[in-house]
């Protein structure tokens, strides 16, 4: 497998197209949590007026929570733009989402519209606009493109669990059961992601990063709280960090086996007894039964190839990887190759050499 990772004294820097592509995934991932799950009905809830806390129902996480709801939005609206756009028009587009957000959760049950919330992101995307350009001259220094997509794609990997269950009126009040069983899912991909993205960082500020995440997704669980896992992904993100420190031509071969790990569990091989052909047909299963698992299924192929091309990746060496892994899975009971997962590792590779041109690749 060649290594034509970008030199790091060379690497892109955060470009104005790879920061609006992160702008418009915030603000559709924002309208996606905030009205989850999507239960429409026809009688309108009153819009909350009073001022500035409001009623029982805006406690402190509340407050807390959609203030930083809009940050990121915030963050990428001011790597995207420059000037006097890049605050006035931050504000009017943050005030505009938000006002979206609270007119149409009017007609979700359980949800309180309210002014209260419309200032705190309000404030929250102003925040973000403000500290923005500082994050870029932080400890981990010039932020690149690689680093910056493998630390938001650590942080979709952690938290993709809870996005079919996401209720975000309610996730702030439950801290759920303990658990010890052990798997490998959302282990190896977020772990290889976050020890690559932090690996300029300075072991202070990766521990406290890494250990800011974990708290995060504790405060957000809809499921057990598993503390194998938390303690396996701790020591598997910290092996990588100071394994990328000094081999980072390595991430793809790392992520190439945390794929196949994930991939292939619970790794229970037999034979095949019978081959369907109708199983080879590309979007037959996501389009007989389609759902939003199964949308997060093609986003998760899609983000992985993406980093592949990204990190100088070949679209062979893509289109290998996610072969084999089909090609193993007719070995595993109930499943089956799905030539799916060719087209949509072909889409990330070709998306990140299209968006991100680099003249660098040793």
């Amino acid at each position: 497998m060649k290594t034509n990772l970008p030199k790091s004294k060379e690497e892109t820097t955060i470009s104005p197209v790879a920061a609006r592509l992160f702008l418009l995934l915030s603000v559709a991932i924002i309208l996606y949590l905030a009205l989850y799950p999507f239960n429409w009905v026809s009688e309108r809830h009153p819009f909350d007026l009073s001022f500035p806390w409001g009623p029982e129902h805006h406690s402190l996480p509340d407050l807390v929570s959609n203030f930083f709801f809009f940050v990121p939005l915030g963050v990428f609206f001011s790597w995207s733009f420059s000037g006097w756009f890049r605050l006035l028009g931050g504000l009017l587009a943050a005030a505009s989402l938000s006002l979206l957000v609270e007119v149409l959760q009017q007609y979700l049950p359980g949800r309180v519209p309210s002014l209260t919330d419309l200032m705190m992101n309000f404030a929250g995307a102003g925040f973000g606009i403000i500290v923005g350009p500082k994050l870029l001259k932080l400890p981990w220094g010039k932020t690149k493109s690689l680093d910056l997509t493998a630390f938001l794609l650590a942080i979709y990997f952690l938290y993709e669990p809870f996005f079919f269950t996401f209720d975000w009126g309610e996730i702030k009040q439950n801290l759920k059961a303990l658990s010890l069983g052990l798997n490998p899912q959302n282990i190896f991909l977020p772990s290889v992601f976050l020890g690559f993205a932090l690996r300029r960082v300075s072991l202070p500020w990766a521990i406290g990063l890494i250990l800011g995440l974990e708290f995060g997704r504790v405060f957000l669980a809809t499921v057990s709280l598993n503390l194998a896992k938390i303690a396996a992904r701790f020591a598997l993100s910290f092996s990588c960090y100071f394994l990328f420190q000094t081999r980072p031509s390595l991430i793809r071969s790392f992520l190439a086996v945390a794929y196949l790990i994930e991939g292939l569990y619970p790794y229970h091989f037999q034979l095949p007894s019978s081959l369907k052909l109708e199983n080879f047909i590309p979007f037959k299963l996501y389009l007989l039964n389609f759902s939003l698992e199964a949308f997060f299924n093609l986003w998760r192929e899609i983000l992985i190839f993406f980093f592949w091309g990204l990190s100088g990746g070949s679209l062979k060496g893509a289109l290998l990887l996610s072969g084999v892994r089909e090609g193993l899975q007719l070995f595993i009971p109930e499943r089956f190759f799905d030539p799916t997962s060719l087209f949509l590792a072909s889409l990330g590779v070709l998306s990140a050499q299209k968006i991100f041109r680099r003249k660098d690749a040793v």
